[in-house]
């Protein structure tokens, strides 16, 4: 399957070529191409520019992940929740 985004309708023509192969094709929305190529490290444009020097384009893997901020307190926040369902995540929030 190849995904691509709308490029003032001149997909239509890639889109047509791609389902004459057998291809399928899906227009996505540019927010969601941008945010693929972020969570991959790298942007679109990169590997276009690689693919235009007749370089293969790279091979990326997931990132690690990072720690999140509430990690030192999920212990804490699950005993007050358990205790108190009722608290909001704001007063949570305030607490630690």
């Amino acid at each position: 399957m190849v995904c691509f985004e709308a490029t003032g309708g001149h997909e239509w023509r890639l889109w047509a070529s791609l389902e004459a192969a057998g291809i399928k094709a899906r227009q996505l929305p540019s927010a969601q191409v941008k945010a693929f190529g972020r969570s991959r490290g790298t942007l679109a444009k990169t590997v276009r520019k690689l693919l235009d020097r007749g370089l293969a384009a790279p091979a990326y893997s997931p990132r690690e992940p990072r720690p999140r901020l509430l990690e030192p307190y999920e212990g804490y926040l699950a005993d007050k929740i358990g205790n108190c369902p009722d608290l909001s995540g704001r007063r949570l929030f305030r607490q630690i």
